[in-house]
């Protein structure tokens, strides 16, 4: 079971949860994944696998810092079959009413984040029945204000592009890695446009100061996505496939967009206390290691919330929970 907060906990607000949709078996250690990526040393991170029925305790949602939502083979638009996808929409409404707690949402999340709060999933609006590529994502004036962007750029410049200055915040594109075969159609009211891509129109977005989706996949590497899912995307033609291999071995932005995420979860105004660009790679690459077939053999645990080692970047790897089947898909 998690962690009960302690008396420190509810005063500093060191506690995570990474909110598990995807019950693929290949994806088993992403929970373990991501709080390396956006964890720091002394927070609890705790894995709850929503495809499970698991959710922190509402009573409790007080006590956390911050959520994420990961991606998943599912679709929102699977409730009708999946009930844990309609109960996770009306726990998030509960949350977000509640307030004082960061929501970070990618793919699947962000557009289960979406329906939640009153938005729109369909099928991707572009011509490509399923996305898997690196993709330039033009940013909005809204997210060339946000601080904590405005930051991530400065010391940690995107460069995929092959533009910018290090203390140019404007004219800003960003490359990330793609997967999904539906997409946020329509914003939920009063939603802040931050990214638009050429298969996702609302690329990047945030609700208010505690909700951030994205759409993409800044938490991947080009060989999870070339090992995890190329091979099991049957909705890619030839063309398509040899395509994907093509564009997702370019670079890519993700680090400047995890130092954003990682300050947004701590309601930092700007970066993480402590952060820099080498400190925030060094999280990326501990991330990519768990993800990858050479990290250490990973345990099964029972279908129960456990608790998810602190992401210090040194402590080695960790085992993961987790079980089932399929390719991530809808997000």
């Amino acid at each position: 079971m998690p962690q009960q907060p302690t008396p420190d906990d509810e005063k500093n607000k060191m506690r995570f949860a990474v909110l598990d949709c995807e019950d693929s078996v290949k994806w088993d250690g992403h929970a373990i994944a991501l709080s390396r990526l956006l964890g720091a040393h002394g927070e609890t991170w705790e894995h709850h696998r929503c495809w499970s029925g698991e959710l922190p305790d509402l009573r409790e949602i007080e006590s956390y810092q911050g959520l994420v939502i990961t991606g998943s083979h599912y679709s929102t638009r699977d409730e009708q079959t999946l009930p844990w996808i309609g109960n996770l929409k009306r726990w998030i409404a509960k949350v977000v009413v509640v307030g004082d707690v960061k929501i970070y949402g990618v793919c699947f999340g962000a557009q289960i984040l979406a329906e939640a709060l009153g938005g729109q999933v369909g099928k991707n609006v572009c011509a490509i029945p399923f996305v898997l590529q690196r993709e330039i994502v033009t940013v909005t004036e809204a997210m060339k204000r946000r601080p904590d962007y405005v930051a991530a750029v400065r010391l940690i410049p995107p460069n995929a592009c092959g533009q910018l200055s290090k203390n140019k915040a404007s004219e800003q594109k960003l490359a990330m890695i793609q997967s999904h075969g539906d997409c946020v159609t329509q914003l939920p009211s009063s939603a802040t446009l931050l990214g638009t891509s050429p298969t996702a129109p609302h690329e990047i977005w945030a609700l208010g100061e505690d909700v951030l989706a994205v759409q993409g996949h800044p938490e991947l590497d080009r060989d999870s996505a070339l090992t995890k899912i190329l091979p099991h995307v049957r909705a890619l033609t030839e063309d398509a496939a040899a395509f994907a291999k093509s564009s997702l071995r370019l670079e890519v932005d993700h680090v400047t967009l995890i130092g954003m995420v990682r300050g947004f979860l701590r309601g930092c105004d700007g970066l993480m206390v402590g952060d820099t660009a080498e400190v925030v790679a060094r999280h990326v690459e501990a991330c990519r290691l768990v993800l990858s077939d050479t990290a250490a053999p990973r345990v099964h645990a029972a279908s129960q919330n456990v608790s998810v080692a602190s992401s210090t970047v040194d402590s080695g790897a960790a085992a993961a929970a987790g079980a089932g089947g399929a390719a991530r898909g809808g997000g």
